[in-house]
């Protein structure tokens, strides 16, 4: 829809692998926690993210996407290593 919409392919690009991403980890994060509530939680702070980056310079933003994917990686992180360590308990 952003490319319909006017933007520009690289930005449109850059969101489709960023979705692609951001997917891939809210579905880890959801069979590891076994609850979709971390989902719902992480989800309305990256809108909130961008709700409060709308008038941000393009390098700001970039530093606020990057901010989010480091939370989202790390706690999927500690969510795996958490069942590594329920399995070895086992």
């Amino acid at each position: 829809m952003n490319g319909l919409g006017g933007a520009c392919l690289t930005e449109t690009i850059i969101q489709i692998f960023f979705a692609q991403f951001y997917g891939v980890i809210m579905a880890i994060i959801l069979i590891r926690n076994e609850s979709i509530w971390p989902c719902v939680i992480l989800h309305f702070l990256h809108d909130f993210c961008s709700w409060i980056g709308n008038d941000m310079v393009l390098t700001s933003e970039i530093i606020l996407v990057a901010v989010q994917t480091v939370v989202m990686l790390a706690y999927m992180i500690y969510l795996i290593s958490l069942e590594r360590k329920r399995g070895q308990t086992a």
